[in-house]
């Protein structure tokens, strides 16, 4: 199938593989897929309706989505997250709300970090070393990699 900006649309058989072991994982498995965008971090945001499709494969859920409405608070503590992260406080923040995994897609901060993207005056890492202070963050724990798709613990 093609959306109607010309664009595939992937079959289940062909998304990424981490979605397809996102559905091994308790069905209260509580996600989050970083990097996370608002609805003003255009063109980015449009990975979040990316990310809404392949969740048809999981059904878990999820801190990320995309609507015609973003609470205010929901767009606060995505800024917060985005610059913060892999910091203890951001960390320690999304275990606090009950987030189970963190899915870090490093292609996607990497081209972040080459776009001199910011957010909230902070400057995105590339996603290396993102991948890096995520190992050494004590809350966070590296279970499973797909190609450029990270998945930790908290």
């Amino acid at each position: 199938a093609i959306f109607p900006c010309g664009k595939e649309v992937p079959q289940k058989k062909d998304f990424p593989k981490v979605y397809s072991w996102l559905s091994t994982t308790s069905q209260n498995a509580k996600i989050i897929e970083l990097p996370i965008y608002n609805w003003n971090m255009w063109p980015y945001t449009q990975n979040e309706i990316w990310r809404e499709y392949y969740s048809t494969l999981h059904y878990r859920k999820m801190v990320n989505g995309y609507s015609g409405f973003s609470p205010p608070a929901w767009q606060k503590m995505i800024v917060e997250v985005m610059s913060g992260f892999p910091s203890e406080e951001s960390t320690s923040y999304l275990r606090d709300i009950g987030i189970n995994y963190i899915i870090i897609h490093k292609r996607e901060f990497d081209i972040l970090y080459k776009e001199k993207f910011m957010v909230n005056g902070h400057m995105m890492r590339s996603g290396g070393e993102i991948i890096d202070i995520s190992y050494n963050n004590k809350s966070m724990s590296l279970i499973e990699q797909f190609g450029d798709d990270y998945v930790f613990a908290l």
